[in-house]
């Protein structure tokens, strides 16, 4: 059997001049080298059949994997900074806590026509009434909730046909400042309260005056 590899030419073949089974080996090195490489290209570089190359590739246990999306490739530098920052941040929460002085907020859409559906009494045979969805555009409320590490600490739902602004928002924070004194944080945690103040206070000078 004669062999040649020479400017990328793998191919197997005895002394009769018939093409040889592929080698396994070979075949792991061409994926080792490039595992992008296509069933197509590994066939014309092993001058084989697509549907041999991917016969041998199964036995292999290679599957086909697309890789995770992902914003942008992290060099060493990233990677370093930010487990400096993991680091930082994990021995501040153990000298001084201040996970528990974060307050979270968020707003959802949320439907509030709810569709009870009742069985209804029927003889045998018979078919029950079919009922029709609510409609696809249905009434809805927007939810604003906040929270902490310890649960719920305030919520409400957005009057109908009415538009967030400014104004909205700083009305929220100042019943979210009321709903934390009611909690009666800690002298370490009130902290979060001065930051709401602040933060309606700033809220409030970007209001237009009448």
């Amino acid at each position: 059997m004669a062999c040649k590899f020479s400017n990328e030419n793998f191919i197997l073949i005895d002394q009769t001049g018939h093409l040889v089974e592929l080698d396994d080996e070979l075949l792991v090195t061409l994926l080792e080298e490039n595992s992008e490489i296509s069933v197509e290209e590994l066939a014309m570089k092993l001058h084989s059949k697509h549907t041999t190359v991917h016969r041998h590739l199964q036995q292999l246990g290679k599957v086909p994997k697309l890789g995770k999306w992902v914003s942008h490739e992290l060099s060493q530098v990233n990677h370093v900074s930010r487990v400096d920052i993991c680091l930082s941040l994990y021995s501040r929460e153990r000298s001084t806590p201040f996970l528990d002085r974060l307050v979270t907020g968020d707003e959802k859409f949320i439907s509030y026509q709810i569709v009870q559906r009742r069985k209804q009494w029927l003889g045998h045979g018979k078919k029950a009434q079919p009922q029709p969805k609510k409609e696809l555009h249905a009434n809805k409320v927007l939810l604003s909730i906040c929270w902490d590490s310890k649960g719920i600490n305030h919520f409400d739902l957005l009057p109908p046909n009415t538009i967030t602004y400014a104004q909205i928002y700083c009305q929220r924070l100042v019943r979210l400042n009321m709903a934390l004194k009611k909690k009666c944080f800690s002298d370490s945690k009130r902290s979060v309260v001065s930051s709401g103040q602040c933060l309606t206070q700033h809220c409030t000078n970007h209001i237009p005056k009448d």
